[in-house]
């Protein structure tokens, strides 16, 4: 089966139904792991990402961390850039399990005359098929996460822009803790 993508659909079915049950099973069974496969592997990839935006968040968001603006830049651009991967790779994944789904879908033909993966596949609204797919929420996710990071930026960019809006945020909530201060007054004994 040298040469097998290069043939035509016709030379494919033809190449397939030529062999033996046997050995149908194991092209299907080959398919069918590579597609399992792929869809583990796409959840493995979105996890990894998510922590690393997670721990990112985390490390610019935090009181104690980083006081200067400039390596709040950094990191937010590299949270963006790490978003940017996620979505392609995700893209990508999610471009992989589509084909190994067709691939599965053409074998199956030769191997079970009943079609059911067929079936179920040629049955599918086009919503269903969009939302009913776990990878499309990889995809959802990660493109979230790129609006999330350019919106982090942005801010970032923002404060490092205007360091005079952070000093007044912070007099202002300087004194209104003064004033709270002031307004209870002391406590008289009775």
């Amino acid at each position: 089966m040298q040469g097998y993508e290069a043939l035509s659909a016709y030379d494919r079915a033809i190449a397939i139904e030529n062999l033996d049950f046997d050995q149908k099973i194991q092209i299907l069974t080959v398919i069918h792991n590579h597609y399992m496969m792929d869809i583990e592997q796409i959840w493995k990839r979105s996890t990894i990402f998510l922590f690393l935006s997670s721990a990112l968040l985390a490390i610019i968001f935090s009181k104690d961390s980083i006081s200067d603006p400039l390596y709040r830049i950094i990191f937010s651009m590299f949270g963006l850039l790490t978003s940017l991967t996620w979505i392609c790779v995700s893209k990508t994944s999610y471009n992989w399990i589509k084909i190994w789904r067709s691939k599965f879908i053409e074998v199956e033909s030769f191997v079970n005359p009943f079609l059911s993966f067929c079936i179920g596949e040629m049955k599918r609204s086009k919503w269903k098929d969009v939302m009913g797919r776990p990878q499309i929420y990889s995809i959802i996710l990660s493109g979230i996460s790129v609006l999330s990071w350019s919106v982090i930026f942005g801010l970032q960019i923002y404060d490092y822009k205007h360091p005079e809006l952070k000093e007044a945020s912070k007099a202002l909530t300087s004194s209104e803790k003064n004033q709270r201060i002031t307004v209870a007054g002391p406590k008289t004994p009775k």
